[in-house]
């Protein structure tokens, strides 16, 4: 902007000096100055002209370049943050698979108390039933948890999903302004 100014000034500075000198050589009668002083002063403009229109086309490419700047560092964030979040659905993953081994573990024990209940005592029973309250009381805890995480891995697919749409469409952007 300060360039533009810069030349702006220099334009009038040759405009004010130079018209008062081809007047003066007209009304002198001297052809030749007064036509050379229009040479030079076409010439003068014409250089400005070009320079002006250098600046304008630097200008824009100095936006487009800072938009790509921009759209680069987005990329850059939006993949660290899609990194972090696939850690984090891999570990609910693992989690949910632990579970599920949990649950697996605790039917079986289940299972042992039903078998051990049949043929046993009053008093034995009692405390058999207990042990497999607890476990059922268990079991469904872990189904719970296991529902839960599900549900969780669910909305984190579709978030990390999203976000990859979204670096598609940026990167497709940079592509297109990078002619890669």
């Amino acid at each position: 902007m300060q360039r533009t100014a810069q030349l702006i000034t220099y334009l009038c500075f040759i405009l004010i000096f130079f018209i008062p000198l081809t007047c003066l050589a007209e009304s002198t009668g001297a052809d030749a100055p007064a036509g050379d002083s229009i040479d030079r002063l076409a010439k003068a403009v014409e250089n400005l002209n070009r320079i002006l229109e250098k600046q304008s086309d630097a200008t824009s490419e100095d936006k487009d370049l800072r938009k790509l700047d921009i759209a680069i560092s987005y990329l850059n964030f939006r993949s660290r943050r899609i990194e972090l979040m696939e850690r984090d659905l891999n570990m609910a993953k693992n989690e949910r698979i632990r579970y599920q081994d949990s649950i697996e573990a605790w039917k079986e024990r289940l299972e042992l108390v039903s078998r051990e209940m049949e043929g046993k005592s009053q008093q034995e029973l009692q405390e058999l039933e207990q042990r497999r309250l607890e476990l059922e009381l268990r079991i469904k805890s872990f189904e719970q948890r296991t529902t839960n995480i599900s549900e969780e891995i669910i909305i984190q697919e579709n978030q990390i999903s999203e976000l990859m749409s979204d670096l598609d469409s940026v990167e497709s952007y940079i592509q297109q302004h990078l002619n890669l």
